[in-house]
């Protein structure tokens, strides 16, 4: 399920180009765009929403879909030997006014839970192409997404904006086994502010030293060890409810509250504190009631959401992160107002989702 938290980069793809809108996930390399299941479709500005299920299906309706056979340039290729079960369709993908040629892709059907994706994680092809290509010196770009104008930011390809962050980027190494996007986290601060018979009250909760978690723009949750998940909700006065369709204890609150109390969750990474208030932390659950979005992890599980310690989309939106895979760093900052750019390829990214009742955890 996707949120308003995730960033979706707006790509043209095909001759003549087409317009579509992609998840940006820091997590998966592939590049995937919603396709009609027809074969004699229409570029969407030629259709109404009504065709082909898109205007029944969320992801459609705001992302658009691409349509193969309209475009000139789309190719069918070979799986590479290193990944047969690879894609087997290429085509031109335009980033801001850069042509990118020969991009891999995958072709979606538009059906329920699928979506259209620009992966960018370790390995990313897309990113390669374009320093194939001159676009860029290397396997690089930084992201930024709160606090812009009309809910937009910027994902930059190949560069960083000094515009964007405060102070000096902090770096850390890339880790685990598929060098995943992470950080290391030292602590967890909640701060309440005043009440009627106190003043503001902070608590500061260290993790150990190898609490590393990976980052996501697409899931919001962020997934911390059950005993600081505890002490959070106490600080925060979070009563854990039993839900028996989950099987699971979750931090439900009225959803006034969220809106009624001041309070602040940051996360301490290396030198730099990432702040959230705890209003950006809430999902609709049911009725009138909200749940928390930092829940514990599951070490139990072998995959999936909760397998690991995560900083979710819901936090990594108030950082500037910048990711040189050639460099084996990434930085994480938090970052002012954007006013210019640096060298590299920008593309303008929209938060379009609206948060909705959560009725999976898979």
């Amino acid at each position: 399920m996707l949120y308003d938290t995730t960033p979706i980069v707006k790509l043209s793809v095909g001759t003549p180009p087409q317009l579509i809108g992609l998840a940006v996930d820091l997590q998966m390399g592939l590049i995937a765009f919603l396709v009609p299941n027809t074969t004699d479709c229409v570029p969407q500005s030629n259709a109404t929403s009504a065709q082909y299920n898109c205007a029944t299906d969320d992801f459609c309706v705001i992302m658009g879909y691409f349509c193969p056979a309209a475009s000139s340039t789309m190719k069918s290729i070979q799986p590479s030997k290193s990944d047969p079960e690879g894609p087997v369709n290429a085509d031109v993908v335009t980033v801001g006014s850069q042509r990118v040629d020969g991009v891999h892709m995958w072709l979606n059907d538009i059906s329920p839970g699928e979506y259209s994706r620009m992966g960018i994680s370790p390995g990313s092809p897309f990113l390669y192409l374009m320093v194939d290509q001159g676009f860029i010196n290397s396997p690089s770009f930084s992201l930024w997404s709160y606090g812009t104008p009309n809910n937009q930011g910027q994902l930059l390809f190949g560069g960083v904006n000094k515009a964007m962050y405060k102070g000096t980027l902090q770096a850390f190494p890339l880790s685990g086994s598929n060098n995943n996007v992470n950080a290391p986290i030292a602590a967890i601060v909640v701060e309440s502010g005043n009440s009627s018979t106190a003043g503001p009250t902070t608590t500061r909760h260290n993790l150990a030293d190898s609490t590393t978690a990976v980052l996501s723009t697409i899931d919001i949750f962020t997934f911390l060890p059950n005993k600081t998940v505890q002490q959070i909700y106490a600080d925060l006065d979070i009563a854990p409810t039993f839900i028996p369709s989950f099987n699971a204890s979750m931090g439900i609150v009225d959803c006034a509250r969220t809106q009624s109390e001041n309070r602040t969750v940051s996360l301490v990474i290396g030198n730099v504190t990432i702040s959230v208030p705890w209003s950006e932390l809430f999902i609709p659950f049911e009725d009138d009631t909200c749940e928390f979005t930092i829940v514990p992890y599951m070490p139990d599980l072998t995959y999936g959401p909760g397998s690991e310690l995560q900083i979710g989309a819901a936090v990594l939106q108030y950082m500037y992160l910048a990711v040189d895979y050639d460099n084996i760093y990434h930085y994480s900052v938090w970052g002012t107002d954007p006013d210019h750019h640096n060298h590299g390829v920008l593309a303008n990214v929209n938060f379009s989702f609206k948060s909705a009742s959560r009725n999976i955890r898979t």
